[in-house]
Parts: C-alpha cells; structure tokens; sequence
C-alpha cells in the first residue's frame, strides 16, 4: 500500500515506468518513520501483480497469485535484505545473496527485485560489493534501496541510483491517518503530541506507543533529570535496542542545547519536559552537553556500522558523562 502523502512520488515513478524510464537502482530517500519501506513493497507488488498489464493499471489487483506471494513475504522473485540485528549493519554475505539472486533466472517470469532497508547501515566491505553489483545490472533486475540518512551511503552508491525524495509528511495527512490508527485503542494521547516527539513521521509516531517506547523515553529522561545512580539506571535499560536508547539520549541532550543556545521554549521537541530543561539550563554548562551531543552521534554511527558494545557499559559511560559534566558546571 502507499499513503496519502506519498500519491505525487507514486505518480513519478509511474511515469517513468510508462515511458520505459524505470532504472535498474531506485533510492528511496526520506525521515525514518514515514512509509518508504510499504512503498517499495508497493513497487514491487505492482510490477509483479499478474494481472497488471495494461500501462493505464497504475495498482495491483490484490487477488492474484503472485500478489498474494509478495504480501505474505514469500515471493520468490523478491528478495528483502536488512541487519540481522535491530543495532546491527548489513554486512557483504546478505550482498553477496543479492548478487547471486539477480543473476538467476525469474521464476515467475517477470522482474527480480531486491529490497534493501536501511542500506545506510551497510559496512564498508557491503557497501563495496554492492557498488560492483550497481555497475553491471542484470536485465529485468530492480534494486530498491532505503535509506534515511543518506550521507552514510557512498557517493559512488547514490550517484548509480536514481533518487526518490519523500518529504515530511503533511501535518493535516499524517494526523488524519495516525487518529485512525489511534481510534480503537484505550489510551488519553493526544495525536498531535505523538507525532511531535516523533519529529511529524506518522509510522514512527505509532509505534512509540504500540513498541512500548514512550516507557523507554520516560526512564531515559528522568535519568537526565534526576541524575541519580547511572549504574541502575543502565541496567534497567538491558532489554533495549541500543539505537534507540542513543536516539532518546540525543533528544534530550539537542532539545537542551536548543533552549541553552536559543533561550526559546517553542522550537524544542520534548515540549512536556519543558519544566525540566528550563531547570537544567541553568544547571549545565553547553561545552558539556555538546561534546555529550558529538559523543552520542559516534556512538549512534558506530552501531549503525555493526560496531558492537556492551550494552550496560555503554549505557552507563553516557549518564556517567552526564553526572561529571553536572558536577564540574
């Protein structure tokens, strides 16, 4: 399925279909959280759908077989790559896989497609072996790359892919959409405050309630707040993925900076604990939390490279951090 907001990309990447445009590399390019992955499997179950061969058919029928197959993940023309694990990096045996599938004759006689999720977590020698791939293009072959950092990617990767950009989610769309998600569920969270602390990407604003992650954020927080005894707030986070945890970490540390820097309440994303960075403000020195900030962005990109730490340690270094930049301020 594709989205509301997502209709104008669609529209595009139809009309090059249309006029036989269609690259062999798509980049899909946008914030985490706003539907790119339903998007490529949108792609490829559109190009796939055996009943979709009329160029003015712009969506699959949902009912044939292979649309069926691409739905319930088993196609075999479609092969989906990610980390293994949530904090790892997609590392050269999965590219290799993808290598190895596009070279192979489709089984159900129409396009192999690969899609890869997060493909700015590839490791460097990944990230080597699919530039090779990228520069000799199997016929009939579509790699579909997702990404939400960009940057991260090699320049000679983006430069072989043709660019997809999907923007921030319109306000009015993106609320509409997450009330409906909200609508049977037994909660007193207002929308708009959900789609706020998720920086206004509507998939990523559910799954903060539905993933237990606003539990996550509350203990994160407070162990800024209440600055207390790192070691126990550390272990209490054992059972989290390690990305998360940063990206909270790097919230509460920005939306600081923010108001340290600017003195303005209304730019900052965690505007419920207002109270309490306005108290820190004054309590915290920016030479500090800025080098906190530039800590936790090495920590974010290692992990996103397949670093891997112990947890707790890791963990415990940021609030130990935290505590030694209080006390010196």
């Amino acid at each position: 399925m594709i989205y509301a907001w997502q209709q104008k990309q669609w529209q595009q990447l139809w009309r090059m279909k249309c006029d036989n445009r269609l690259p062999h590399a798509l980049l899909l390019s946008g914030l985490l959280g706003i539907g790119k992955t339903q998007f490529a499997d949108h792609i490829a179950q559109t190009i796939l759908c055996e009943q979709n061969n009329h160029v003015s058919q712009q969506e699959s029928c949902n009912r044939c077989h292979a649309c069926h197959l691409v739905m319930t993940n088993v196609h075999p023309d479609v092969l989906r790559v990610e980390p293994v694990q949530a904090d790892g990096a997609i590392v050269i045996d999965q590219i290799r896989e993808v290598s190895d599938f596009i070279n192979q004759s489709s089984l159900q006689g129409k396009n192999k497609i690969v899609i890869i999720r997060f493909a700015d977590q590839m490791n460097l020698y990944a990230a080597h072996a699919l530039l090779k791939t990228l520069e000799e293009p199997s016929p009939g072959s579509l790699i579909l790359l997702i990404s939400h950092q960009n940057e991260r990617l090699l320049a000679t990767i983006r430069s072989r892919c043709q660019l997809l950009t999907f923007p921030r989610p319109p306000q009015e769309q993106a609320l509409q959409w997450l009330c409906a998600q909200l609508k049977d569920k037994d909660n007193n969270i207002r929308p708009e405050w959900l789609l706020e602390i998720a920086h206004g990407a509507p998939l990523a604003a559910l799954k903060l309630l539905t993933g237990n992650l606003l539990s996550l954020r509350q203990q994160i927080f407070e162990a800024f707040y209440l600055s207390d005894d790192p070691l126990h707030r550390a272990a209490m986070m054992q059972d989290q993925h390690a990305l998360q945890i940063v990206d909270f970490c790097l919230s509460w540390i920005t939306d600081l900076l923010r108001l340290q820097l600017s003195g303005e309440t209304n730019i900052i994303i965690n505007k419920d604990y207002t109270k309490q960075l306005i108290e820190l403000r004054k309590s915290t020195v920016v030479s500090h939390n800025t080098a906190l900030m530039l800590y936790l962005l090495e920590l974010r990109k290692r992990l996103c490279q397949g670093v891997h730490f112990n947890k707790q340690l890791m963990v415990e270094s940021v609030f130990i951090r935290w505590k030694m930049g209080q006390r010196s301020s």
